[in-house]
């Protein structure tokens, strides 16, 4: 009797011990770091079960012109008043009052402000992909292999550099919509779309900044580089592939972006985003300053080797024993392999970039530039 009694109580006492297991609670697959973790923008539109494309449209919608306009009409149950204050409001201003905008100019500028809510959400998880696309080949370069490229791109999806930003656009653009949003409900409704509309464009700034921040953590991290007669990138094209995509999405962001304001001719937002292009331009060499370094003095080394390998071949073949060291042809063919070695170690490049890649894609920042500026210098004059 007391044998069939145990039997219960161990069963019971044993799944007990079974949850509590410390051993077993170390295991749980702990929640994804860097690139493959969600921002939480990313996070709320897969908490409400949709496809990714519907969710930053709805969500473009909502922080855009639309619930703009909806949200003055409620605060002034006036289709006519709603349209002013959200032609009013139909562009990012750091000016203490916006100026009247005609229809036209309202409707294009609202629909380009919409619009690039919706590229600038939809474009980070782009960029986390190219992130997390590029570690096979780039992991198997460091010492320490997946855990220096997740050391070095941590900071990805981070919630507080999103909202650090966030705050710091909202303090900017914020105090002009208050002119505009006269009533309470208006005041409270565009405080609101006004922090959401800041929070997409923080997360897609973060997302940059973050993913260059770990390229560059990645270049200090302790590297085997593939051999120059391999790869005369030395293993190293995804980096400048990286690089490059983050410019290239940056560049058409922008672009997008400052739509707006080129069409009304906001010329504070077009002075600070003259800033931010130059930014731009700059962060496609600052964040590899290191990896050039690195592959600056690979070439360097390199070249030092095969000049004391050429000497000791002129010691060699110059011999005039008449027991040469080496036939005939093997110092042809040894000549030969130097030779190639020596055309392939001065071919090494000292950035990870493609060849005229680079050069594209400054000429296109270079173009973004010099719009930006002549709109500029035709507002001031």
């Amino acid at each position: 009797m007391l044998m069939t009694l145990g039997t219960p109580c161990q069963g019971f006492l044993g799944i007990f011990i079974h949850r509590q297991n410390p051993s077993e609670l170390k295991t749980k697959t702990p929640p994804p770091s860097g690139p493959e973790r969600l921002t939480v923008l990313e996070r709320a539109i897969a908490a409400a079960h949709l496809p990714f494309p519907a969710g930053c449209l709805i969500l473009a919608i909502i922080a855009g012109q639309p619930g703009a306009f909806l949200v003055f009409y409620l605060g002034t149950h006036s289709l006519a008043e709603a349209w002013n204050k959200t032609a009013l409001t139909s562009f990012n201003t750091t000016l203490s009052s916006p100026p009247q905008v005609p229809m036209p100019e309202a409707v294009v500028s609202a629909t380009i402000v919409t619009f690039s809510l919706f590229l600038d959400l939809y474009l980070v998880r782009y960029l986390r992909r190219i992130i997390h696309g590029a570690e096979p080949k780039l992991s198997i370069l460091a010492a320490d292999g997946r855990s220096s490229y997740s050391r070095a791109f941590k900071v990805m999806g981070g919630t507080g550099g999103i909202v650090l930003f966030a705050l710091t656009f909202f303090i900017l653009y914020f105090p002009p919509r208050v002119q505009v949003a006269t009533d309470t409900v208006s005041l409270i409704g565009m405080a609101l779309l006004t922090f959401l509309v800041c929070l997409v464009y923080a997360t897609a700034f973060w997302t940059y900044l973050s993913g260059l921040w770990g390229v560059y953590r990645f270049g200090r991290e302790r590297l085997i580089l593939r051999p120059f007669y391999e790869d005369r990138l030395l293993g190293l094209r995804p980096l400048g592939r990286v690089v490059t995509t983050f410019a290239l999405v940056f560049s058409v962001a922008i672009t997008v972006t400052l739509g707006g304001e080129l069409v009304v001719g906001a010329a504070d937002s077009i002075a600070v985003n003259l800033v931010i292009v130059a930014l731009g331009v700059a962060m496609l060499f600052l964040p590899l300053r290191g990896i050039h370094s690195m592959m600056a003095h690979v070439k360097e080394e390199e070249r030092t080797k095969l000049s004391s390998r050429s000497d000791d071949l002129e010691a060699a073949f110059g011999n005039d024993s008449s027991e040469p060291s080496l036939s005939r042809i093997q110092e042809i063919l040894e000549i030969q392999r130097f030779q190639l070695l020596n055309t392939e170690a001065s071919n090494i490049s000292d950035w990870p970039f493609e060849p005229g890649s680079i050069e594209r894609l400054i000429a296109i920042l270079l173009a973004i530039f010099g719009i930006l500026m002549g709109r500029l210098l035709e507002l001031v004059h």
